[in-house]
């Protein structure tokens, strides 16, 4: 049919041909679309067009899906013409040196004229065969974007530093349309993808056509979106980069002060990063959805129970963000993308579960929920210090705090209600995987706190040396040099922390420190 900017009587057995600009303000299901005549066809946010056959724009002509806009193709066909495609796509609120993983719908993309006022040295593909896990690496901003593949590109140099939306917008030949295989790829190691099509897709289909998980080397892997913020020192601010998608849910990375948490829909020009199970990763039209919001969001399962715990550090800054779920289909193994593996160098510092000695960001665990169960998790510290471990949100049967979600502190002895608040504590640095469990019932002999050298911290901050026994009230605290010489003694503390200031650095301290119980703990500490 034809018609200069007006739409009549159209249905899916129709060839739509636009010879005149148009504005699509609902849903529109034809055929096959051209637009012809130096026309611009656009589509509006919050509509789709489902398409059986091609898209054709003749050169001069323009077709433009707006944000949150979708083109659904349901059979494998190339998209032709000589015009343009152009596929906006608006980013989270983010500042200035804030970066986006990128995948681009339409052929043509160059990276630099995408974001030009990108500093041309801050272009990035992933090499998974660099390094234990993987490498970002420069890439020239003069090339293209590839079809199926993730771009690492900051944030344009004139932009706020303050948290503020970029408008993406694509511009090339034609919208990809069609299975894509990506081949070639090395078992077992990680890959930066990206939908390549200009609507969204869903991340469940995606895995479950991919067989994420069936090769032993990657058993229990998801999806894993890049949402750190301006790249903080991991040394004096460890977070994680990542949020993790698996069909147990998601968790948001630390670090993320818009909390989003993926749950599910892959959105237009997004990148991401998976483990691959084989040596191809397939994309067809059937994982396209209509999805028009910018979060993302995906239908629940039959049934999911889950907990979502935060670390965080004594200055309230989350580092990392876990998740454990009660579901159908999980063992309390190692199961089929349902377990998220925590990516091993992301962050120093980080809490997650513990399986098969393995660190899970998400863990399920199998139904029905039994209150006898305990969840082991891992916690590891780059840096001596105060931290805390509190509940997110949770669902399902642990909704309106219902049942109790115990965290047990196996070095003070603690059983903490985490629905009663923080749980909040020292610790060393180093990896302490035998420390924390998640139980549902309290023990029921008379827990009494336990004082050791495990929860006795001793740490520098600034000129100042702090010694803190996790809750437990110090009566005296004697400081020898190395060769036994009293240098500071302290009585009738009555307190959990004390701190001494100028301490004179490039020595080593042992320090004895006695509880009001008159328990008595001595470790040794080097002044740097």
């Amino acid at each position: 049919m034809e018609h200069l900017g007006v739409i009549l009587h159209i249905s899916n057995t129709d060839i739509a041909v636009f010879t005149g600009n148009y504005t699509i303000n609902s849903d529109l299901s034809v055929c096959s679309m051209s637009v012809t005549n130096n026309a611009i066809l656009t589509v509006t946010s919050g509509n789709n067009v489902s398409l059986y056959g091609a898209l054709n724009v003749d050169t001069g002509s323009k077709f433009i899906l707006e944000n949150n806009a979708n083109l659904l193709q349901s059979t494998t066909v190339a998209n032709t013409g000589g015009g343009s495609t152009i596929v906006k796509r608006n980013t989270a609120a983010l500042k200035l040196n804030d970066y986006v993983l990128w995948s681009s719908p339409v052929s043509g993309q160059q990276l630099q004229s995408f974001s030009p006022k990108t500093l041309s040295t801050r272009f990035y593909t992933f090499d998974g065969l660099k390094g234990t896990e993987g490498l970002y690496v420069s890439e020239s901003p003069t090339n293209s974007f590839v079809t199926g593949k993730g771009y690492l590109i900051r944030m344009p140099g004139d932009h706020p530093t303050t948290p503020t939306i970029w408008n993406g917008v694509f511009t090339g030949g034609t919208a990809y349309n069609g299975t894509l295989n990506l081949t070639g790829l090395s078992t077992g190691k990680f890959y930066v993808t990206g939908n390549p099509y200009p609507s969204t897709i869903s991340a469940d289909q995606f895995i479950s056509d991919n067989g994420i998980g069936d090769n032993p080397l990657t058993a229990g892997d998801g999806i894993y979106f890049w949402r750190k913020t301006n790249n903080p020192d991991q040394a004096t601010t460890p977070t994680t980069s990542y949020a993790t998608y698996t069909s147990a849910g998601g968790v948001a990375s630390g670090g993320d002060e818009l909390g989003i948490v993926p749950n599910g829909v892959i959105q237009v020009g997004q990148g991401f990063m998976v483990k691959v199970p084989g040596t191809t990763l397939t994309f067809n039209n059937g994982q396209r959805i209509a999805n028009n919001s910018d979060q993302f969001l995906r239908k629940a399962p039959k049934e999911r129970h889950r907990i979502w715990l935060n670390l965080s550090s004594g200055s309230d800054l989350i580092i990392n963000q876990m998740l454990l779920a009660y579901m159908t289909n999980a063992t309390q193994g190692i199961d089929t993308w349902i377990e998220g593996r925590y990516i091993k160098d992301d962050s120093p510092t980080a809490l997650n579960s513990l399986l098969n000695d393995e660190e899970f960001a998400i863990q399920g665990r199998s139904l029905p929920f039994d209150a006898s169960d305990r969840v082991s998790l891992a916690f590891k510290a780059a840096k001596s210090g105060n931290y805390s471990i509190s509940l997110d949100h949770v669902d399902g049967l642990f909704s309106n705090g219902v049942q109790s979600i115990y965290l047990k502190d196996n070095f003070t002895n603690i059983e903490h209600n985490l629905n009663d608040g923080v749980y909040s504590f020292v610790s060393d640095s180093g990896t302490f995987n035998s420390r924390f469990e998640i139980v549902y019932q309290k023990s029921l002999a008379n827990q009494e706190q336990i004082f050791n050298e495990n929860n006795v911290v001793i740490y520098k901050n600034g000129k100042e040396l702090l010694i803190n026994s996790d809750k437990i009230t110090l009566s005296s605290v004697k400081v020898y040099d190395a060769v036994g010489r009293l240098l500071i003694s302290k009585n009738n503390i009555n307190d959990s922390q004390i701190k001494f200031n100028d301490i004179q650095t490039n020595q080593i301290l042992i320090i004895k420190i006695t509880s009001d119980k008159n328990i008595i703990v001595t470790k040794i500490f080097n002044v740097y």
